[in-house]
């Protein structure tokens, strides 16, 4: 046997090894973590194959040997299985009965030191839905939320379970919850899980109309009671953030000028400063505040225009002195 053929042998002895741990149970019942360690260095060895294969041309040979190899002992798969092999084997650990906790949560400590946050983040947002481990991936979560961004997993996980809501026909369901999210005390929170669906790919379109008709809603009240929404809007929601959303939901984007611009006209003039107005009752949005965030918008190629025709406008059919200073420290 020449030593490429040792090679190929080598290859499709691990790969056989991995599905055979990937087909049966026995070895979980009284796993080790060098046990865990091995498997996830047999899932590496098996991904790495399969992409010098592919980069070679040469992986339809390789399938054609496994198969030979694994009929009448496993199942036969398809050559893009293996190219998450760990996935594979992490799913089987978090989701497995036998076994024990802590175990899982070597698994997770293992996995996480050799694949990307990313790749982890999304595999657990996939055990988090049907997993009997479900204890172990948050205990786990909660202890390195330096490396995982829980927000995602949440703000998946809600999508999630809306989109299944929307498809069973109770839509009325998921409105009353963004309902209940938008009279929330933590409405920080809240508009910042909000906003964040609305930038999901592929975001299905009763999810989106519901969510943007809240949204509306609260943001064309101009009582005191939507005081609490002007302050996050302004002050507090992460500026990338605001600024995606805008610039895909441009709907979005006007009613929220539309706010600053109302907000602007309540500024009175006292002493050489603009001071927001007692007759609404806004002291925690200052001249400064407004001037920033509408800055930001301005500066933002794809919510710049609108941005643009909004102070023209309110320059031409407003006319107070505050307009035309706007107008030359925006464009700054």
């Amino acid at each position: 046997m020449s030593h490429g053929d040792e090679l190929v042998e080598q290859v499709l002895d691990t790969i056989y090894c991995f599905v055979k741990l990937h087909e049966t149970d026995a070895w979980l019942k009284n796993i080790s973590n060098a046990d865990i360690i091995k498997s996830f260095k047999c899932s590496l060895f098996v991904e790495k194959a399969i992409e010098k294969c592919k980069s070679e041309h040469s992986e339809q040979t390789l399938m054609r040997s496994l198969q030979l190899k694994c009929q009448g002992n496993f199942k036969i798969y398809e050559i893009h299985f293996f190219e998450k092999a760990a996935d594979h084997i992490l799913k089987k650990m978090i989701n497995s009965t036998v076994i024990n906790e802590v175990s899982a949560d070597v698994a997770l400590r293992v996995y996480s030191s050799m694949f990307s946050q990313t790749r982890l983040e999304n595999i657990l947002f996939d055990c988090l839905l049907k997993s009997v481990s479900y204890n172990s991936i948050m205990n786990y979560i909660v202890q390195e939320n330096n490396n995982i961004n829980v927000d995602n997993l949440e703000i998946k996980l809600l999508y999630n379970s809306w989109h299944q809501q929307v498809i069973v026909g109770n839509s009325a369901s998921v409105e009353n919850i963004v309902k209940i999210m938008l009279n929330s005390y933590q409405i920080d929170r809240e508009l910042k899980i909000l906003f964040s669906i609305l930038l999901v790919d592929d975001l299905n379109k009763d999810i989106k109309d519901i969510i943007k008709q809240e949204l509306d809603f609260v943001l064309r009240d101009r009582s005191i009671l939507s005081k609490k929404y002007w302050v996050v809007l302004i002050k507090s929601l992460d500026v990338h953030l605001l600024l995606k959303v805008c610039a895909s939901h441009q709907d979005l984007l006007k009613s929220i000028l539309n706010i600053i611009v109302y907000l602007l006209c309540m500024l009175i003039c006292e002493d050489n400063r603009w001071v927001m107005s007692t007759n609404i009752e806004c002291s925690e949005i200052c001249y400064f505040d407004l001037i920033r965030r509408l800055k930001s918008l301005h500066d933002h190629a794809f919510t710049q225009k609108i941005v643009k025709c909004t102070i023209d406008e309110a320059q031409r059919n407003i006319g107070t002195p505050i307009w035309c200073q706007i107008q030359a420290v925006v464009d700054l």
